[in-house]
Order: C-alpha cells, then sequence, then structure tokens
C-alpha cells in the first residue's frame, strides 16, 4: 500500500492564484500578439480582429490573402506561424510560473 499526504500551505495558494491570475490574461494577451502580428496598412484589419469566447476572429474578407503571405509585412511567413511561436512560449512560461 502507498501512503502520501498533501499540504497546501500559504505559499501553494499563492502560487495557485498567481497561475490563475497569468492563465485568465491569457486570451487578452494572445489577441493583442495576433493583432500586433497582424499586417497594418489602413487598420481595417487590426480593428477587425476580435476575441470571441476562446476564439481569435479574423473578421474581414482577405484574411485568407494575409495569411497567404499577400502583405509583404508578413515576411513570408504568415500570421499564424509567428502567432503560434509565441502562445508556445507563452504558455510554456505560465506553466513555468513566470
Amino acid at each position: 500500500m502507498i501512503s502520501t499526504t498533501i499540504r497546501v500551505t500559504n505559499t501553494t495558494q499563492q502560487d495557485l492564484k498567481k497561475f490563475k491570475k497569468s492563465f485568465n490574461a491569457y486570451p487578452d494577451q494572445a489577441l493583442d500578439k495576433f493583432r500586433m502580428l497582424t499586417p497594418k496598412r489602413s487598420g481595417n484589419a487590426r480593428r477587425r480582429t476580435v476575441l470571441a469566447g476562446d476564439q481569435i476572429e479574423a473578421n474581414y474578407p482577405y484574411a485568407q490573402r494575409l495569411e497567404d503571405n499577400w502583405s509583404p509585412q508578413t515576411r513570408g511567413q504568415g500570421i499564424l506561424r509567428p502567432f503560434e511561436r509565441w502562445a508556445r512560449r507563452r504558455i510554456a512560461q505560465i506553466m513555468r510560473g513566470l
């Protein structure tokens, strides 16, 4: 038989609160980063990129064209590839408690 005891201390509770706060802030951070990666000419694409629940929606007809490198501002990477790299790094930071 295996027996264990788990003790929750004030430090543990503070760490959990910090983690929850960081995790809850992630969607807004993600939206900000996605908008930053969206090419800006008139600003329409950035303005019309919104957070709908847990999804980022690009509400403009040329969203796919931007992803397909229609704009030289994407530097041949589109929007999603750099965003995914950022998202993986940010989630790893949250999980490490940074």
